[in-house]
């Protein structure tokens, strides 16, 4: 359905604070995706490699928001991450499993929820680093 401008304005706002939060980690710039280029894609790319989606708020829904993490990744021959921040508590992120076992992806089903890892921000940014080098 559509968003009211007042969840809009709060998903927008956790976007631009969760990559805050994960340059701090990483040490560069990252970009969001706007208007356009986001409407059916995803929020951030990081690379060449990642599509992450952002979601902030107190209904968590994590099984369909990884549901269209993983479509909106897969549309663009990337890895899918979600970030989600319930209020008051950090920033999460939901990764493939066998991305953060071996770097790549390993597995048939490897978009599947139960073979995933969440992973607090710190975590993320030290996958993105790693899977970089190799």
């Amino acid at each position: 359905g559509r968003m009211s401008a007042t969840q809009r304005s709060k998903g927008q706002r956790g976007e631009r604070e969760f990559c805050a939060a994960l340059r701090d980690h990483l040490g560069e710039a990252l970009t969001r995706q706007l208007g356009s280029a986001r409407d059916g894609g995803p929020d951030l790319l990081i690379g060449e490699t990642w599509a992450v989606e952002i979601k902030r708020g107190e209904q968590l829904r994590l099984a369909d928001w990884w549901t269209q993490s993983c479509q909106q990744a897969a549309d663009l021959y990337r890895w899918p991450a979600l970030a989600y921040r319930p209020n008051r508590q950090p920033w999460q992120v939901i990764v493939p499993l066998d991305i953060v076992m071996w770097g790549y992806p390993h597995w048939e089903n490897t978009a599947a929820a139960d073979y995933t890892a969440t992973l607090g921000i710190a975590g993320f940014a030290a996958v993105i680093r790693e899977t970089r080098r190799r």
